[in-house]
């Protein structure tokens, strides 16, 4: 019998290790299977879920008709998140499209859709004759129905997210769209169906932090104060907070109003166009906090074929944020605030488009804010990670209430007396 030496041993043990290694990173790589009715599926050579590395590849045909197409990546079953693509390793000459998407902290089943919204990739200075993709009978969705299981994770922090609530089994959250036929008959069936939205009100608004304690932090410092400059008056000092915008401000303010919090006024100062905005506004409404934000009236119909590009967009924010940097924060704290999504609505994704409120469109006013508020330090208030995944619930395709639009005005609430505290 001939002895293995302790090298030839070593050597063998190194060996399986890196074969075992191997073996398991091709495990957690899965093949999803192509949507053979979606047009877009003779472009692709393979969409790849990389389970370990949290990404999807999308690998596109080097000989194609859509060059870079706009996919939108959603994550649903026990949880939901929107992916976001991976800018650095993204190219379209290198025939690749990198999503991401954080570490995932709730055991269970999920669910990926991969959503095609344009062929081409989006030019923000020319968009208004840009249609989306068809949606008609889910030829947009790419992929077949595809399913992953997650083990629990403690060694990740909880982050606030949406939840599964523990009564219902997981199924995937299929994007939602509005018959094309109701930009004509809004009396037809399914035009606007309650029934469309009950799955995304299965999904709660887990581990967000206490606004509670910010409250009752602010107001102890604000009558102190008073008190000090002998200003106090009879009865309790107040956090009056201005919501400046469209309807969608108007929304948040009456579902801030829904949470019945003394000493804590929610105001809503309509405003359409930046180019509308007015300097004096907080004073007038007592403002102790104004959340300001524009984009939707500047890319909705009212446009009639001329929406907000992101030249002119750009130019009337940077109005806006230059006169809310001269703000005194010891009167009017200020905030800008990110654009809700709109989903798919007929007028939306109607050829030519009616309405430009498409998520690139939007997702490209929240960059250009992002932008302003970083070089002109005015402080930005981002709800992108609570209106992202539920995107499309709303059962109007514009206005998102009740769970969300709770979940988005305790998000301000939150940010703006954390802030004014470490200020």
């Amino acid at each position: 019998v001939t002895e293995l030496s302790p090298v030839s041993m070593n050597f063998r043990s190194i060996f399986f290790l890196f074969w075992l290694l191997f073996t398991t990173a091709l495990a957690s790589v899965l093949q999803l299977e192509l949507n053979p009715q979606a047009p877009l599926t003779s472009d692709l050579q393979s969409i790849h879920h990389d389970i370990h590395a949290c990404q999807i590849i999308v690998n596109l045909q080097p000989s194609r008709k859509c060059q870079k197409p706009t996919l939108r990546i959603r994550i649903s079953g026990t949880s939901l998140l929107i992916m976001k693509l991976d800018e650095s390793t993204s190219t379209a000459e290198a025939d690749k499209l990198v999503y991401t998407y954080p570490q995932l902290v709730d055991e269970g089943v999920y669910f990926v859709e991969v959503l095609v919204l344009f062929c081409t990739s989006f030019d923000p200075e020319h968009f208004e004759n840009t249609c989306l993709e068809n949606v008609e009978g889910g030829s947009n969705i790419v992929t077949l129905p595809y399913s992953f299981h997650v083990a629990a994770n403690e060694t990740v922090g909880k982050r606030p997210r949406w939840v599964l609530s523990e009564k219902h089994n997981s199924t995937m959250l299929s994007t939602r769209y509005q018959k094309p036929i109701c930009l004509f008959q809004w009396n037809i069936s399914n035009c606007e169906s309650p029934a469309d939205i009950v799955q995304y009100d299965l999904y709660d608004w887990t581990d967000r932090p206490n606004y509670l304690s910010l409250v009752a932090e602010v107001l102890k410092v604000s009558r102190a104060e008073e008190k000090n400059n002998e200003t106090i008056t009879a009865g309790h000092a107040n956090i009056r907070i201005c919501l400046v915008g469209d309807s969608h401000a108007h929304t948040l303010s009456t579902h801030g109003k829904l949470l019945e919090l003394k000493h804590v006024e929610f105001v809503f100062v309509s405003s359409h166009f930046p180019h509308g905005f007015q300097s004096d506004w907080f004073v007038s409404h007592q403002c102790s906090y104004a959340v300001v934000t524009y984009g939707q009236w500047p890319a909705s119909e009212r446009m009639k074929g001329h929406p907000y590009p992101q030249s002119k967009f750009q130019e009337e924010m940077r109005r806006v944020v230059t006169l809310l940097q001269k703000y005194d924060p010891k009167l009017t704290q200020v905030f800008l605030r990110s654009v809700n999504y709109n989903g798919l609505g007929a007028r939306h994704t109607a050829c030519r488009p009616i309405d430009y409120r498409s998520p690139p469109v939007i997702d490209m006013y929240n960059t250009v804010l992002r932008t302003l508020s970083e070089e002109l330090n005015v402080e930005f208030i981002d709800l992108v990670h609570i209106i992202g995944p539920k995107w499309d619930a709303a059962l109007d395709w514009s206005h998102p209430v009740g769970k969300v639009a709770t979940a988005e005005i305790e998000w301000i609430l939150f940010k703006a007396l954390q802030s004014s505290l470490q200020h």
